[in-house]
């Protein structure tokens, strides 16, 4: 099983270089823990995907593709109530690869930039559109928006 080392920060919509070649997203949970098991779309291909439930720097993750059509079923039968939508974005900065997800649906609104790094302790050059992390905020991460989505909480401290 993979190891996954991300960190998550909220984005500035207003200070962001122009964006290209968008990825529209579509994901939901079939279960939440003690792991979370995602199906994903994404450009025409499908993906299961398995993945601690902890909102933690590290996480172990296992994914494989999967036929489309069983990923909508799966999404259709078990997850309708907890899907994603986003558009995601591959930015570089400082040589880095960023993933920007501009969230759609029930979470319109909110905009976070994801880095995978290869240790823990790797130092970054925050980008000048980064507003603040939420690496560790568990409302932030995809599965918890699926259940409590940003439209629920926003302008909540």
């Amino acid at each position: 099983m993979a190891i996954e080392i991300e960190r998550k920060f909220l984005v500035d919509a207003t200070r962001l270089p122009e964006l290209q070649d968008p990825a529209d997203i579509l994901q939901g949970y079939l279960s939440f823990e003690p792991i979370e098991v995602r199906v994903r779309i994404k450009r025409g291909k499908a993906f299961l995907a398995l993945k601690d439930a902890a909102a933690t720097l590290v996480r172990a993750e296992s994914e494989c593709q999967i036929d489309i059509v069983d990923a909508r079923q799966l999404l259709l039968a078990w997850a309708h109530d907890h899907i994603v939508q986003k558009c995601r974005y591959r930015l570089i900065y400082n040589g880095v690869n960023w993933d920007l997800d501009i969230f759609a649906g029930l979470n319109q609104g909110l905009i976070i930039a994801e880095v995978e790094l290869s240790e823990p302790e790797q130092a970054i050059i925050m980008p000048p559109w980064v507003i603040a992390e939420v690496t560790g905020i568990k409302r932030f991460y995809n599965a918890e928006l699926s259940k409590c989505p940003y439209v629920k909480w926003k302008g909540s401290p």
